[in-house]
C-alpha cells in the first residue's frame, strides 16, 4: 500500500477502483484502523488501496470541496471511487465489519449498473418486436421473422439474467447489510 500526494492523486484513481484511508500521524483512531484497512487490502486484491496523509501540504482546496463536499478535510475518512468518481464515503473510524460492508456497496452498485444495462436491452429488444407488428403481417420477410425471433431471445435471456442471477446477488448483498 502506498501513501500518495495531491499530484499523484488524479493518475492513481482514473481508473478501476480505488479505496483511499485518508490519515494523519496525530490521531488515534487513524492508527487503530490502519492494521483494518491494510486487512481489507489483502482479501480485496481487484481493489487498490491508497493512503493519503494529511500532513502532506498539497491539498487544494478544488479536491476537498470535491471528495469532502464541506471544504474541510479531516481524518479518519475513508473514500471509494469507481473509474475516478467518488461513490461512497465514510468520515470517521470503520471496524473490520463496517469495512467490508462499506466495500459491498462497490459490488452492489456494480449489479445496479448490469441490470440497468439489461432492461434497455428488454426496451430495445420490445420497441424492435412492436416495430415489426406494426407492418402489414401479410408482407413480412424473413429477415423480419428472424429479427422478432432474435428480439424475443434477448428479452428472455436478459429477464432470465435479471430474475435468476442479479436479483439473489443484489438481494445477498442488500440482506449482509451495505454502509
Amino acid at each position: 500500500m502506498q501513501d500518495i500526494t495531491f499530484a499523484q492523486f488524479e493518475a492513481a484513481i482514473a481508473t478501476g477502483t480505488v479505496i483511499i484511508d485518508v490519515w494523519k500521524d496525530d490521531c488515534p483512531y487513524c492508527v487503530q484502523y490502519a492494521p483494518i484497512f491494510e486487512a481489507a487490502e489483502a482479501e480485496n486484491p481487484d481493489i487498490t488501496f491508497l493512503k493519503f496523509n494529511l500532513a502532506i501540504k498539497d491539498v487544494t482546496p478544488t479536491w476537498i470541496s470535491t471528495y469532502f463536499g464541506n471544504g474541510k478535510l479531516d481524518a479518519p475518512a475513508t473514500l471509494l471511487l469507481e473509474n475516478g468518481k467518488l461513490i461512497n464515503r465514510k468520515f470517521g473510524f470503520m471496524n473490520a465489519e463496517q469495512l467490508a460492508s462499506f466495500l459491498r456497496l462497490r459490488s452492489l452498485n456494480a449489479l445496479y449498473l448490469e441490470k440497468g444495462k439489461l432492461i434497455t436491452a428488454i426496451n430495445v429488444a420490445h420497441q424492435s418486436m412492436r416495430a415489426i407488428e406494426a407492418k402489414d403481417q401479410t408482407k413480412l420477410t424473413d429477415e423480419d421473422y428472424l429479427a422478432r425471433g432474435r428480439a424475443a431471445t434477448e428479452m428472455e435471456v436478459a429477464q432470465a439474467t435479471i430474475t435468476q442471477k442479479l436479483n439473489p446477488q443484489i438481494e445477498n448483498l442488500l440482506a449482509l447489510g451495505v454502509a
